[in-house]
């Protein structure tokens, strides 16, 4: 399951291990990109590869982010076991 402020890729600075063995207790991380900016991303830049020479910048941001939510709502979906492809 994915959540929109998740980062894409955490980078652990901080880990504490507890004190009975030397499993990890507690991680913090460095958030970096959230998975909604980082889709809006891959998007904004499909969007602007498929691009005729002339294009609404607006128009083009506010679909990346409609695909990015769109993608995060599908994935947060519990998986059914067949698609509608």
């Amino acid at each position: 399951m994915t959540k929109a402020n998740d980062p894409v890729q955490p980078v652990p600075y901080h880990i504490e291990l507890t004190p009975q063995s030397d499993t990890i207790g507690k991680i913090e991380c460095v958030d970096g990109l959230t998975k909604r900016e980082h889709f809006a991303a891959m998007a904004m830049q499909g969007i602007l590869a498929a691009a005729s020479t002339y294009f609404n910048e607006e128009y083009a941001a506010v679909n990346a982010v409609t695909y990015a939510d769109a993608l995060i709502c599908a994935l947060s979906k519990e998986p059914s076991g067949t698609t509608n492809i």
